[in-house]
C-alpha cells in the first residue's frame, strides 16, 4: 500500500491495511491510518474494524487515530474476545481510547457523514478513557446502555461515555442510541460531570431517565440537538433534550420530549444564547414547580424560548437578555427580559392539560408570571389571560413577593396582579393600552385581586376604563404616580427594534424613582439606565436628541 497524501515533517505514522500490516517512522507524532474498502456488491465502503482496534492498542501515551470514509461496523467486538471483548461492568463499550492513553480518533474527510461507528443497538459504541482523549469530524449511531450493566453509574451514555476528565466530542453526529440510566447520546457517568461536546448534532436517542440526547458533561456548545426523548415519566427526571450540564452555550434545543418534567432541558447550571423551540413535557400535571416544556432549572442569559408546550415554559432561578414567546414562566429573577403572546387559551399550540372553568372560558393556569422576587427591565406585551371566576387568584402576575421596576406593560388583556406575599412594590412601571380580560376590547390598565399589600410608586396608567379596580381593599400608591387623561397616551416612539422607547415629549421620560442598582445598568435597548442623573418610567430610556434621531452614546 502506498501513503500519497502529505505529511508535515516530523510526524510518525502508521498504516494499516486489510491483510498487511505497515509501519514507518518520519518523526516524534503518531498518526495511524485506518483505511476501507468499497464493497461493490452493497456500493458502500466498509471500514476495517480490526485494524481500528489494533491502532487503539497500539497507541503509546499519545497519538491520533485517522478513519478514512466509510462504515465501521463495530457491533461484531461483542463476540470477538481476541479483539478486546467488552467490559460489561463499565457499561459494555465496544471501543475504548484506552487506559490512560491519550488519543484522538477522527474521520479523514472532516464531515461526520462520511465515518460511521455503527453499534447496531448491541452496546455502547466508544468510550474515551484517557485524559484529553477526543472523538472528532465522524458519525456514532445505535450504541445502547441496558440497565444490566453491573455499575449503576456506568449505565449512561450509549453512544459516548466520557470515562475521563478534560474528554471531548466535536463536529460529530450523534444518533439512534439509547441508556437507561440517561444521555442516549453522551454523557459522563451517573452524576458525574465529565467532558465536553462542541459543534455537533444529536437527533433521534432516548433514555429511561434524564437528558435523552446529553447528560452529565461539563459543556455543550455550539451543537443542535433535535428530536431526542427522556421516558421517565416521574417529576425527578427530565430534559428530553440535554440535562444535568454545567453550561450549554449557543445551542438549538428544539422538538425534544420529556414523559417527566422539562422537555428540553433539565437542571442544567448556566445557558448561554441557546433556543429552545418546540419542546414538550409531558407529565399529567399542572402544577408549575413540576411541569416545563422548555427547561427545568438554570439560569438563562441571552436565551429564546418559542412555542415549547407544558403547563410552564420555563422554571428557572434566574433570567436575564431572554425572550419568551407562547407560554408561562416560573422564575424568580428576570432582568431585561422580553415576555410576549402568553395566552391561556386552550387554542394555542403550547397548550395542555387545559381546565374547564365555571365561567365557560378555558384556561391553562392561573397566571402567566407564577412566584415573582424580582422582575425589572422587562417588557410585558400581547399576553391574554383570562379572569376565571372558578379559580382564586386568576392574574397574570401570581405570588410577586417583591419588586417589579421598569417594566412596560401594554397591549395585554388581563386581570393583572393575584396573591402576594409580604409587600410588594411596583416602580417606574407603564401600565398602558390594555384591556379587560371579561370581553378583550374595553380599556383596562388595571384589575387587583387581593391588592391590600401592593405600593405603586413612580408608575403610569391610563385613567379610562378602570384605574385601580381591585375586588378587596385598594393597594397604596405612593408618590410619583402618573394617572395618564384620556388622549394622552404614553407616546412611544413605534419605530424601529425597539418600538417602546419614549419619545422627548413622553410623560414617561424622566419621571422615574432612581435607585441604587442603576449605576452602571442598562436598560433592555443596552444603553444606560441613567440619563444627566433621572431614569424614564418603563423598559427603556430615551436617548433621542430633540430632532428625534438616537445619540451617539460611548
Amino acid at each position: 500500500m502506498t501513503i500519497t497524501d502529505g505529511l508535515l515533517s516530523g510526524g510518525k505514522r502508521t498504516v494499516f491495511a486489510f491483510g498487511l500490516f505497515c509501519l514507518y517512522t518520519l518523526s516524534a507524532a503518531e498518526e495511524t491510518v485506518v483505511p476501507s474498502r468499497y464493497d461493490e456488491e452493497t456500493g458502500v465502503w466498509i471500514g476495517d474494524v480490526v485494524a481500528l482496534t489494533n491502532a487503539i492498542k497500539n497507541v503509546a501515551a499519545s497519538g491520533t487515530i485517522t478513519l478514512e470514509k466509510g462504515i465501521y461496523d463495530v457491533s461484531f467486538l461483542a463476540d470477538a474476545p481476541m479483539y478486546g471483548k467488552p467490559d460489561k461492568d463499565y457499561g459494555a463499550a465496544l471501543l475504548s481510547s484506552g487506559g490512560k492513553k491519550k488519543v484522538v480518533i477522527r474521520g479523514a474527510t472532516g464531515n461526520p457523514d462520511d465515518v460511521i461507528l455503527d453499534g447496531k443497538g448491541v452496546f455502547r459504541v466508544i468510550s474515551l478513557n484517557g485524559e484529553s482523549s477526543q472523538l472528532r469530524d465522524l458519525t456514532v449511531r445505535n450504541g445502547r446502555v441496558d440497565s444490566n450493566v453491573a455499575l449503576y453509574n456506568y449505565r449512561t451514555g450509549g453512544g459516548v461515555l466520557f470515562a475521563s476528565s478534560s474528554t471531548s466530542v466535536s463536529n460529530c453526529i450523534i444518533s439512534g442510541c439509547y441508556a437507561s440510566r440517561g444521555g442516549g447520546g453522551a454523557a459522563g457517568p451517573y452524576d458525574t460531570k465529565r467532558g465536553a461536546v462542541y459543534d455537533s448534532r444529536f437527533y433521534g436517542n432516548s433514555s429511561g431517565s434524564s437528558g435523552g440526547a446529553i447528560r452529565c458533561c461539563t459543556l455543550v456548545s455550539g451543537c443542535t440537538v433535535v428530536s431526542n426523548s427522556s421516558n421517565a415519566a416521574n417529576s425527578g427526571y427530565g430534559g428530553g433534550g440535554i440535562a444535568s450540564c454545567t453550561v450549554v452555550s449557543n445551542t438549538v434545543v428544539a422538538c425534544n420530549y420529556a414523559a417527566g418534567v422539562g422537555g428540553g432541558l433539565y437542571n442544567c447550571t448556566s445557558i448561554f444564547g441557546s433556543m429552545l423551540e418546540r419542546n414538550v413535557a409531558d407529565r399529567a400535571d399542572s402544577n408549575p414547580e413540576r411541569n416545563s416544556g422548555g427547561a427545568y432549572g438554570g439560569r438563562f442569559y441571552g436565551c429564546t424560548f418559542r412555542d415549547n408546550c407544558a403547563a410552564s415554559v420555563v422554571k428557572a432561578v434566574y433570567m436575564a437578555d431572554c425572550t419568551v414567546e407562547d407560554g408561562r414562566v416560573h422564575c424568580l429573577t428576570n432582568i431585561n427580559c422580553v415576555f410576549r403572546n402568553f395566552n391561556n387559551d386552550q387554542t394555542r399550540v403550547w397548550a395542555k392539560g387545559n381546565v374547564k372553568y365555571p365561567d365557560g372560558k378555558t384556561a391553562l393556569s392561573e397566571s402567566a408570571f407564577y412566584s415573582v422576587n424580582v422582575m425589572r427591565g422587562c417588557v410585558i406585551s400581547n399576553c391574554v389571560w383570562y379572569y376565571n371566576s372558578g379559580i382564586v387568584n386568576s392574574a397574570l402576575i401570581k405570588e410577586l413577593n417583591g419588586v417589579i421596576e421598569n417594566c412596560t406593560f401594554t397591549d395585554n388583556a388581563y386581570s393583572f396582579f393575584g396573591k402576594n406575599f409580604g409587600v410588594s412594590r411596583i416602580v417606574n412601571c407603564a401600565i398602558v393600552g390594555n384591556r379587560s380580560d371579561e370581553d378583550l376590547t374595553t380599556a383596562r390598565d388595571l384589575r387587583m385581586y387581593e391588592s391590600s399589600t401592593y405600593c405603586f410608586s413612580n408608575c403610569v396608567w391610563n385613567v379610562k376604563g378602570s384605574d385601580l379596580l381591585c375586588s378587596r381593599t385598594e393597594p397604596y400608591v405612593d408618590g410619583g404616580c402618573i394617572v395618564l387623561g384620556r388622549g394622552t397616551g404614553a407616546k412611544f416612539t413605534g419605530k424601529g427594534d425597539h418600538p417602546l422607547t419614549p419619545k422627548l415629549i413622553s410623560p414617561l421620560v424622566g419621571a422615574g424613582l432612581v435607585c441604587d442598582w442603576m449605576a452602571g445598568a442598562v436598560d433592555l435597548a443596552g444603553n444606560p439606565r441613567l440619563r444627566d442623573g433621572k431614569v424614564d418610567i418603563g423598559a427603556y430610556q430615551c436617548w433621542l436628541d430633540p430632532a428625534g434621531l438616537f445619540l451617539r452614546i460611548r
